[in-house]
């Protein structure tokens, strides 16, 4: 974890006069407050995650960050691309929390992006925090009954404590913390648990 902010924090100096901020990695674990794990006793049936499609208006990036010391306004962006970033983490996330997915089984859950976006604001007290917003649609069908299905919306935010340090190394992590509360209300949610049969250990 420390070898990873440093060579985002490496990568911010180096880059402060370049165009983009690149979230280098993918892998970053959410902040404390945002790092509850929900996990699953029983979990009968898998599902895969067939398409992750980004429905956004603004797909070339996912927040703007402040760089430098003038805190020149820089476009965030995801080097494996969102799609790709939101698929890996939902399947680990729920992998996590023993939840069943497998890339074999028949059972589709689609996905679209609708918001996912971080960056930095005065919280009007100490100094700045770091943002985010997502914003998920799912559907889930279930391959041996048509009428089997479950169609959810999932939205949350997140900021970080106030700091009167600059906010700009923790944007990769606050995207993380907005997933992992994503995942949270996902296996929390009750059409989902009473159609997959999950069982939620106490």
């Amino acid at each position: 974890m420390k070898l990873s902010l440093l060579v985002f924090a490496l990568f911010l100096v180096s880059s402060c006069a370049s165009k983009n901020m690149n979230l280098v990695d993918e892998n970053l674990s959410p902040l404390e407050e945002f790092s509850k794990v929900t996990m699953v006793e029983s979990s009968p049936l898998s599902f895969k995650i067939n398409n992750v499609t980004d429905k956004r208006t603004i797909k070339d990036r996912v927040g703007m960050g402040r760089t430098g010391l003038s805190n020149k306004v820089t476009p965030i962006i995801v080097s494996t691309g969102v799609e790709f970033y939101v698929k890996t983490s939902l399947e680990q996330g729920l992998v996590a929390r023993e939840v069943q997915v497998d890339e074999n089984s028949l059972n589709n859950l689609n996905v679209d992006i609708l918001e996912l976006w971080v960056e930095e604001k005065k919280d009007g007290k100490i100094g700045e925090v770091s943002e985010c917003k997502l914003k998920f649609a799912f559907d889930l069908q279930l391959a041996n009954n048509l009428k089997a299905k479950w169609n959810g919306v999932i939205a949350v935010s997140a900021a970080s404590n106030g700091s009167i340090l600059d906010a700009t190394a923790l944007n990769p992590r606050m995207i993380s913390s907005c997933m992992n509360e994503a995942l949270e209300k996902f296996v929390q949610d009750k059409d989902f648990q009473r159609m997959f049969r999950l069982k939620i250990k106490k």
